[in-house]
């Protein structure tokens, strides 16, 4: 705390480790007389006492770890500790009402930040962090605490995004400010209009009674079993059987595959994309309307996960997918 590494400039160990058990007595009130026995059963540092270390020494503790699951930033902020601005340590260790105390000069409080370290005997060790900007990759503003730019920025635009920032953020007092920006002339919220081009279409030219609700599609429902395959922990969905009933406008018909087939799924995808042909032709308006052709192929009494067997065997070279559910 009171002997930092900074840049260009490193301690003495040795004087740095008497300095550190100093503080330890300091902190515990250990006379001199018992300082040996004291280190003697010191068990470590308790994590409870962070706040009351954070008062006494005017600091605000964060605490980092390693995250070996993140690769682009493995470094990441654990938890922090925060000095009570509400309460001030007076030099004797009792705490006063900040409102009650004369207070000569304010003291800036800085940060402390140290990053944690497991062993394998289940033992917390802690390292000093000198620059939390160089260990994150990562450049935090210095006046919000909260904006942040990657240092390692292949463009070298990082720099001038932190200027920025640091500019407007200077100028709101290190306050976040978001601002609406309307537009120059406003506009009707009406998603079920903009989003349907067909419709839209209509209402503007006032023949929205020729608006029709779809009334041919194909439906389709999957039959299947939970198989356990070599290789895999748990048991996964296997189609045995499919069926699907396509609704035209000249007629009803029903199509059905099943495991004694070679692959089903796939002769079941080629059969619904030939019939659907047919159904868009049925669904269209008149020429001069402009409209989506798209045909709905409703899962009857399926699972959501029946999805998953229809796109794993779309793998035929007659049709690509161009548009996802929720895309």
């Amino acid at each position: 705390i009171t002997k930092p590494d900074s840049k260009g400039i490193e301690i003495d160990r040795y004087s740095r480790i008497a300095e550190g058990k100093r503080l330890l007595f300091e902190f515990y009130n250990v006379k001199k007389e018992n300082q040996r026995e004291f280190l003697k059963k010191y068990e470590g540092f308790n994590w409870d006492d962070s706040l009351k270390v954070c008062q006494k020494y005017n600091i605000n503790i964060n605490c980092y770890e390693f995250d070996d699951k993140n690769v682009e930033v493995p470094y990441k902020l654990f938890t922090n500790y925060s000095i009570d601005t509400d309460t001030v340590i007076n030099p004797d260790g009792s705490n006063q009402q900040a409102n009650e105390t004369q207070v000569t000069r304010e003291i800036q409080s800085r940060d402390y930040n140290i990053l944690l370290l497991n062993d394998d005997d289940g033992n917390q060790h802690i390292m000093y962090i000198i620059s939390v900007d160089k260990l994150l990759g990562i450049k935090i503003c210095p006046i919000c605490n909260n904006h942040a730019v990657f240092t390692k920025d292949p463009n070298n635009n990082s720099k001038r995004k932190m200027d920025t920032h640091m500019k407007e953020c200077q100028q709101n007092n290190g306050q976040i400010k978001k601002y609406v920006t309307l537009e120059k002339f406003p506009k009707p919220f009406i998603p079920h209009i903009t989003s349907n081009k067909t419709y839209r279409y209509l209402l503007a030219h006032n023949r929205e009674s020729e608006y029709k609700a779809t009334q041919y599609y194909i439906t389709f429902r999957f039959q299947t079993e939970l198989q356990k395959i070599r290789g895999y922990q748990y048991p996964i969905l296997v189609p045995t059987a499919v069926a699907s009933t396509i609704k035209a406008k000249n007629y009803i018909k029903t199509i059905s595959f099943d495991k004694s087939q070679d692959n089903f799924v796939e002769k079941w995808l080629d059969q619904v994309f030939s019939e659907a042909l047919q159904i868009r032709d049925d669904n269209k308006y008149a020429d001069d309307v402009p409209q989506r052709y798209e045909v709905h192929v409703i899962g009857f009494d399926c699972l959501k996960s029946a999805t998953t067997l229809i796109f794993k065997n779309i793998k035929s070279m007659k049709y690509e997918i161009i548009d996802r559910p929720g895309s």
